[in-house]
């Protein structure tokens, strides 16, 4: 398997969340923890939707290092996906959904 696509960047500062939220295309926000069962089996998904949308921002952010973040998000489980617009929240999935995050990402891309 290939390792980490540099399509998805992994958040390093709250900043780039404010940034990425704020971007005028899409961007996708992934919130996962290193122990959550489901995000590893999401992630490989995750990295090719990333590649097969360009145009698009796509984030992970592990919430055990962004307490703050996941906190501010009201994230309450593991996988959720977030979907921002020029600083609106489009939409949001939560659980691994892979059908659906395809779907949802090419709605709003």
């Amino acid at each position: 398997s290939r390792s980490l696509s540099s399509r998805v960047k992994v958040l390093t500062a709250d900043e780039e969340y404010s940034a990425a939220t704020s971007n005028i295309n899409l961007s996708v926000v992934y919130f996962t923890a290193t122990w959550c069962g489901p995000c590893r089996m999401i992630s490989p998904v995750f990295e090719q939707i990333a590649e097969d949308n360009p145009s698009c921002t796509f984030m992970k952010i592990d919430v055990d290092d962004f307490g703050d973040v996941a906190a501010e998000a009201q994230i309450s489980a593991m996988p959720t996906f977030q979907f921002w617009k020029a600083g609106q929240l489009l939409d949001t999935i939560v659980g691994a959904d892979a059908n659906k995050l395809q779907a949802v990402t090419k709605e709003h891309a």
